[in-house]
Formats: structure tokens, C-alpha cells, sequence
């Protein structure tokens, strides 16, 4: 009669390193999806955000270019439809960055000034 081996049953050294490759393909997919989603919103620094967040890059940029913090409104909404945005997008922007208090638009609508 051939000795008798103890048997081992490998599927309980499996689950743990079976656990571990689901947690880090878990990750990895979760990793793709935040990706995804960032580049889904715009993802870059400058572009990214809806269309008044695009415009006020433009304004802000326009600003730091020249080492100003007061604008020319024609101008810049030149400079906005040139880019593809409506007139009605630039002036909703304006509203509501003015009611943010991030910019100030004269009585007149000739000037934007950048508060802060």
C-alpha cells in the first residue's frame, strides 16, 4: 500500500491573491474612470468648464497678458466671438461673474474690472 500524502487543497491559498487582483483591477478601473471623467469636463487648466468658465479664461488671460485689471468690453467680446462664442454666452459670463463679485461691469458697459 502506497503512504498515504496529505492532501492540500489549493483554493484557500488562491482567495486571498484572487482577492487582491480583483482589488487592484478594481483600482485600475477606477483609475480609467476618473480619467475619463476629467477629460469628459475639459480636464486642461485653460478650456475645461462650461462655456462662461471658457469665456472668463479668456477675459482673465487677456488681463494677465497685459498686466491689466480693468478690460475694454468691446474689445474682449470681440476677442470672445472671435472664438466661437455668442454674444448672449459672453454677456450671461458677465452676469455671472459680476454677481460672484470676481468682476465689475461700469454702468455704461464700456469696462471690466477685476475685483481683488
Amino acid at each position: 500500500m502506497p503512504p498515504a500524502y496529505p492532501t492540500i487543497d489549493p483554493n484557500p491559498f488562491l482567495h486571498p491573491c484572487a482577492s487582491q487582483i480583483e482589488d487592484v483591477e478594481e483600482a485600475i478601473r477606477l483609475t480609467h474612470m476618473s480619467k475619463a471623467s476629467l477629460a469628459d469636463a475639459g480636464g486642461a487648466a485653460h478650456g475645461d468648464g462650461d462655456d462662461s468658465t471658457r469665456i472668463f479664461t479668456v477675459l482673465r488671460d487677456a488681463a494677465v497678458a497685459a498686466n491689466v485689471t480693468s478690460l475694454d468690453l468691446s474689445g474682449v467680446e470681440a476677442a470672445v466671438l472671435h472664438r466661437g462664442f455668442t454674444k448672449e454666452a459672453f454677456f450671461l459670463c458677465l452676469e455671472e461673474y459680476t454677481d460672484l463679485n470676481v468682476i465689475v461691469v461700469d454702468a455704461a458697459r464700456t469696462r471690466i474690472d477685476f475685483i481683488g
